[in-house]
């Protein structure tokens, strides 16, 4: 799909193409899926982008497929591939079209880890359910790990897996880095919140020789970053000017019976003033102490590699902030994820990978449009060109393409050729 071919360059792409191109690329993951996929991918993209349910996807489309219908195709194109495959081909799709251009481009990799809660029974899941902190009454979640770049003001998806109960984050980690690590990319730094300071992250990333900024929690509060953070807020956090930054070697130490040995990277700490400035924002995953009287300032500390600026307070805070741009894709992924209470697997993994493909494809599409650029009036419609514009618009025409009884309208021949035309 080429949307720029036939009407002016400022011009936005129809939600005819938009649909077309989604369904392209889907139809790439499940060329040979038995039964509609083409109405399946539909049904499932349209409870993505209304942020809904199967069912209520068909009870909402007049003259639409029946809720059993829709759960007939859906079942089918899940039971065609085992899960993991799923996750290689989407992880292949997100990778498609970003890799080839990032080639040789200075990238900053934004990795997290996200849990969705799990209220019902844990019979069949015990292998796939993660304990955490209790969060809207629950204290079992499944978790997905994803992993971001950032180039050029743009954030692009570019894996997406789950973390099961019998993994440790590094393993996760390393089959989804792997293929990042294989391509031309250069690597200015990973980003990681306090979920990746652990002896088996740190020791991967100094394994492969990659730059690193971990956020590190304040645990310890005798021998641990807290006692250290404690101690210099005790020193320096009562007085007017800021205080100097602070580095010292750090080693972290393994859980008992893991068979890993000690770490030692390099505790970077830096300040930030107690009472926040209007209009500031605060990345949340940094681990903050609570205030005493007087305190003007607190610590925050990162584990880092010490390459370059990586030694240095001031510059690691600086470069950290990127990571506040994560905030913006946990309610991308969250706003465009469809709701499910089933307990299947698979179709909880299909949804939360479906968020992160349609917002690599609206990058995309943001990317096109603002090569053809020429003035500011342009450049402010690309820019106002949101993320619920482009939901809306395909939600549009999927919605448009259920109503009609089968056989009529328009029909999406070649999708296999329509994923990989731009």
């Amino acid at each position: 799909m080429v949307p720029h071919s036939r009407r002016h360059p400022s011009s936005l792409p129809l939600p005819r193409e938009l649909l077309l191109d989604l369904l392209g690329w889907l139809h790439l993951l499940a060329a040979d899926a038995p039964g509609s996929p083409q109405l399946a991918w539909t049904v499932l993209l349209s409870a993505c982008l209304r942020r809904s349910s199967l069912e209520a996807v068909a009870r909402q489309t007049p003259g639409g497929p029946c809720a059993t219908a829709v759960r007939e195709v859906v079942q089918m194109l899940l039971g065609w591939l085992p899960l993991s495959r799923w996750e290689d081909r989407f992880n292949e799709a997100l990778r498609a079209r970003w890799l080839p251009l990032l080639q040789g481009q200075r990238v900053t990799l934004v990795g997290d880890e996200t849990g969705l809660p799990f209220w019902g029974r844990r019979q069949g899941l015990t292998a796939e359910l993660r304990g955490g902190a209790p969060k809207n009454g629950a204290c079992r979640f499944f978790y997905y790990v994803t992993i971001a770049a950032l180039w050029r003001g743009i954030r692009v998806p570019l894996g997406v897996a789950r973390w099961r109960a019998g993994e440790t984050l590094g393993e996760v980690f390393e089959r989804l880095a792997g293929p990042l690590l294989e391509s031309e990319m250069v690597v200015e730094s990973w980003l990681w919140d306090r979920g990746a300071a652990t002896v088996g992250m740190l020791r991967r990333w100094q394994a492969w020789e990659q730059p690193f900024v971990v956020a590190a929690p304040r645990k310890g509060p005798k021998h641990g970053v807290a006692s250290i953070l404690t101690r210099l807020e005790g020193e320096h956090g009562f007085t007017r000017r800021q205080p100097p930054a602070y580095r010292q070697p750090y080693t972290l130490h393994p859980e008992k019976q893991s068979g890993e040995q000690p770490v030692t990277v390099t505790l970077v700490v830096g300040w930030e003033r107690v009472k926040r400035a209007v209009g500031e924002r605060r990345q949340r995953s940094l681990r903050r102490s609570k205030v005493r009287p007087g305190q003007v300032w607190r610590a925050v500390a990162w584990f880092t590699d010490a390459g370059d600026w990586r030694g240095r307070g001031g510059a690691v805070q600086a470069y950290y902030r990127k990571r506040q741009s994560i905030e913006s894709s946990y309610r991308l992924s969250h706003a465009y994820r469809g709701r499910t209470s089933s307990r299947d697997v698979r179709l909880r993994f299909l949804l939360f990978a479906l968020s992160q493909l349609v917002q690599s494809l609206w990058s995309w599409q943001r990317r096109q449009l603002g090569r053809w650029v020429r003035t500011d009036r342009e450049r402010r419609r690309v820019e106002r060109w949101r993320m619920n514009d482009y939901a809306a618009a395909v939600v549009q025409e999927a919605v448009s393409w259920l109503a009609r009884p089968p056989g009529e309208g328009w029909q999406l021949e070649r999708l296999g050729e329509a994923g990989g035309a731009v």
